[in-house]
């Protein structure tokens, strides 16, 4: 095998991880929970 080979298949499994963590990570959540009002819905 030749070196594109393993930097394809680097590249590949590199991707892979990334869109595995990020959607093993928690949402966050659109306010920051300190009751500050920012959750609130404009009227």
């Amino acid at each position: 095998m030749s070196w594109q080979t393993y930097t394809a298949i680097a590249i590949v499994t590199l991707t892979l991880l990334i869109f595995l963590i990020r959607f093993a990570r928690p949402k966050k959540s659109g306010h920051c929970g300190h009751g500050c009002g920012c959750d609130k819905k404009h009227e």
